[in-house]
């Protein structure tokens, strides 16, 4: 079975507090897009579990990689062993706050989980997710949706506004634990439900950006240069290093590529924000 895998941005991402067990609570908008790795896994006679990557270096090897260890926790909790070959090719940036690695790990699980008659609910695959990180649940199913705790309570937002955006991942990541051991925790009030376009841009906002923008001052100036050139928005998207530029329309979208292509070398994915993603098959 090979199915596509999307994408994340955080609309919002609030930092509230440390917790006692290390975790940051947190309070997030979570929006699946239109950027996808792709993930192929065939089943297979012989135990084992082979994994082929296309388009990223491991330097720590692959059974490091989330998809191998998702694998292996499904088999833990399989009643019946069993062996598999997979293929993942990568299109989503790596370090950039996209939840690429997250993504490919819930679809590993959910792809396993249908080759194997279902014998897992939603809610089971979720909990077997969050043992191989927080954001890994909401790629279960994802679809625009608040996200508290650590990831792993997960309410779906109906009616979410959806708009075009470009992802600009400059040519330097930042890892998630550099990201979260920088940044200062705040209480902040929770927004009212968002329901159109103008307060989904009114309430952009990245916690992580007050630290970012001063570690990294071309992150600042990447966003500056976005609403310079049309957007009505723009935001790092989770720990970054990435960014998204939201656009009224398609042609706004568009042409704010092709100008900003022109002043940077950073790479840039049009996409859109997506009501919902289904793992079908390919």
């Amino acid at each position: 079975m090979k199915v596509l895998v999307p994408a994340k941005i955080n609309t919002l991402l609030y930092l509230l507090h440390k917790r006692e067990d290390g975790y940051h609570e947190l309070y997030s908008h979570f929006v699946p897009i239109s950027l996808y790795d792709s993930l192929e896994i065939i089943p297979q006679n012989q135990s084992g579990i082979t994994l082929e990557v296309d388009g990223m270096d491991f330097e720590e090897g692959l059974q490091n990689n989330l998809v191998f260890r998702a694998a292996e926790l499904f088999q833990e909790h399989s009643s019946n062993p069993f062996g598999m070959s997979i293929i993942l090719k990568k299109n989503i940036p790596v370090g950039a706050g996209l939840g690429g690695g997250s993504a490919d790990a819930a679809a590993t699980l959910h792809v396993l989980n249908q080759l194997h008659q279902n014998p897992f609910s939603r809610k089971e695959l979720q909990d077997l997710a969050l043992n191989l990180g927080a954001d890994v649940p909401f790629f279960i199913d994802p679809e625009p949706s608040e996200v508290r705790g650590i990831g792993d309570v997960i309410r779906p937002l109906k009616h979410y506004p959806l708009l075009p955006l470009l992802i600009l991942k400059p040519s330097f990541s930042i890892s998630t634990a550099e990201a979260f051991q920088e940044c200062i925790p705040r209480r902040m009030k929770v927004p009212m439900k968002i329901v159109n376009d103008e307060e989904l841009v009114r309430n952009l906002e990245n916690r992580f950006e007050y630290t970012l923008f001063k570690k990294y001052p071309e992150l600042k100036e990447l966003k500056n240069q976005c609403l310079e050139h049309g957007a009505l928005g723009a935001s790092v998207s989770g720990s970054g290093s990435a960014l998204f530029a939201l656009f009224r329309t398609e042609s706004e979208q568009m042409e704010a590529a092709r100008k900003l292509k022109r002043i940077s070398l950073t790479e840039i994915f049009p996409c859109k924000m997506l009501k919902k993603h289904i793992y079908d098959g390919l």
